[in-house]
């Protein structure tokens, strides 16, 4: 059974732009809205992937840090329309899988989501542009 994904975004609108679009992947969702639905799901949960929309939501590294501590197997994934989030710098280094615009590109969410679901990892990979273009070409 794949994993469960969460998505938690206070704009109702766009998080079923996203829950459309993961479902069309053949994946479950579950929408949440706030950081505190987050943390009261996440302990029973098997794996699970959560994309967090990082500009509406009050994020800092200790957060991430107890949530990951909540359920080691989690796998995060950020949206952002910032280049920047100071707060969250251990976060992006060590828990965060991957940052992408919002909204997201579709092909880059599914890439990303696939990848996800391949390596069963929960660290981050950084990958640069030409590295991503040779792996999406090799597909």
């Amino acid at each position: 059974m794949p994993p469960q994904v969460l998505l938690v975004d206070p704009d109702e609108y766009r998080m079923g732009l996203l829950s459309e679009l993961i479902r069309g992947q053949g994946l479950d969702t579950e929408n949440l809205h706030s950081l505190s639905q987050l943390m009261e799901a996440i302990p029973c949960k098997d794996q699970p992937i959560v994309i967090l929309d990082l500009d509406q939501l009050p994020l800092d590294d200790r957060f991430i840090r107890e949530l990951v501590r909540c359920n080691t197997g989690i796998r995060i994934l950020g949206l952002s329309t910032r280049p920047f989030h100071p707060e969250l710098s251990e976060s992006l280094k060590k828990h965060i899988f991957a940052c992408l615009g919002q909204p997201p590109e579709r092909e880059e969410l599914i890439y990303c989501l696939k990848g996800i679901l391949e390596n069963g990892s929960s660290q981050p990979q950084t990958l640069s542009n030409h590295e991503r273009q040779n792996q999406t070409e090799a597909v």
